[in-house]
């Protein structure tokens, strides 16, 4: 009887610990590097704040920079996106946003924009790795295009 009530409460223990990284799982900061193909390719970096909403729903706020090089054009986006994921140690998502692009070159004037992108996350405990494919389409068509990004995760 008494293995029986040890078991069962190790269990419970285990289960209770399971959501509770599952709902943390989904909270948390990225830095990323990411590569940008529109009618020039740039490269750059970002850091990004993921909250959960629900179980497979979150939202996340990113601010980035883009340098590219062809056409001597900088680009800081500032944007926002609303995700649906499943939930586990590796969590694909899909999800659509919306941004405001500070361009500082010939390119381009400052534009307002929307984007659509994939993902998957990889984590252990607090930390994982990202993997994400967008494409966005701005105001300024010079920026149209797919971009793809890889980073790094904490979780809590």
């Amino acid at each position: 009887m008494r293995k029986g009530i040890v078991s069962l409460l190790l269990a419970t223990a285990a289960c209770l610990l399971a959501a509770n990284a599952q709902a943390i799982g989904k909270t948390g900061f990225t830095a990323y590097g990411t590569y940008w193909n529109g009618d020039d390719s740039g490269y750059g970096y970002g850091v990004k704040a993921t909250k959960s909403l629900l179980d497979i729903l979150f939202a996340d706020a990113r601010i980035g920079y883009l340098n590219f090089n062809d056409s001597d054009t900088e680009v800081i986006p500032l944007e926002a996106s609303i995700n649906v994921g499943l939930p586990g140690v590796i969590t694909p998502y899909a999800g659509v946003g919306a941004g405001y692009y500070f361009i500082d070159g010939p390119m381009g004037n400052n534009a307002a924009g929307y984007f659509g992108q994939i993902g998957v996350e990889i984590s252990i405990a607090m930390f994982g790795v990202l993997a994400e494919v967008r494409y966005h389409d701005l105001a300024e068509n010079a920026f149209d295009g797919p971009s793809a990004s890889l980073g790094i995760l904490l979780k809590f």
